[in-house]
């Protein structure tokens, strides 16, 4: 198993790609230009 997406959805609840995915996202909800 990859120990680094292991970590990382037990600290943000998510996958890391889906982060990355996520941030941009709401980013652009959050920060509307």
């Amino acid at each position: 198993p990859n120990y680094f997406s292991y970590v990382f959805k037990k600290k943000y609840g998510i996958s890391p790609s889906r982060y990355r995915r996520g941030t941009v996202n709401e980013n652009a909800e959050t920060f509307p230009t």
